[in-house]
């Protein structure tokens, strides 16, 4: 029975982000390239367990450095906040609270971002709806079908073996 259960949610999930994707795809994407100079606000969504987070860390540098002056926002789950809190890269931190989701959601709609990376490279319907709350200008992302209508610019998945660190970077190598 338990595996019928994780099939029918499967597939309820699919069909919610089916529908999701039918309101709330893009009618006109942004322009690409996007002009990296015009750039003055990035979010990087990363809700999930303490070692990605961690292994994110060189994203934020990254980001800095190819887009100077940049504000730079950082969405966690509340309990790795304290890891990026002295971070010199990032100028802000979402904290997620699974139990008060609206607050992280009501935060995000209040910002103005021109850009945000979904750094998850399985599907997360938690990060996919952080991404697509935060009404980013143009919204970066691994190609996933449950999500292709989410994303303006979509990195391959890449299925060969290789360290969390390289997958992050890879995001920001997308062709922006």
């Amino acid at each position: 029975m338990g595996e019928l259960s994780k099939n029918s949610e499967k597939y309820a999930k699919n069909v919610l982000w089916g529908v999701l994707g039918f309101l709330f795809a893009r009618r006109q994407p942004p322009a690409l390239p996007i002009d990296l100079t015009k750039v003055k606000s990035v979010l990087v969504v990363r809700p999930d367990r303490m070692g990605d987070v961690v292994l994110s860390m060189p994203v934020y540098e990254s980001i800095k450095l190819s887009i100077p002056g940049v504000r730079l926002t950082a969405l966690v789950d509340k309990s790795n906040t304290g890891l990026l809190k002295d971070n010199p890269n990032i100028d802000e931190v979402f904290a997620w609270d699974p139990k008060k989701p609206w607050k992280t959601l009501l935060a995000l709609r209040r910002k103005k971002f021109d850009l945000a990376f979904t750094l998850n490279k399985t599907f997360s319907a938690t990060a996919s709806l952080f991404t697509l709350v935060s009404g980013a200008e143009c919204r970066v992302g691994y190609k996933q079908t449950q999500n292709a209508w989410l994303h303006d610019v979509q990195a391959d998945i890449d299925n060969e073996p290789r360290h969390e660190i390289e997958n992050n970077l890879e995001i920001g190598r997308a062709h922006v």
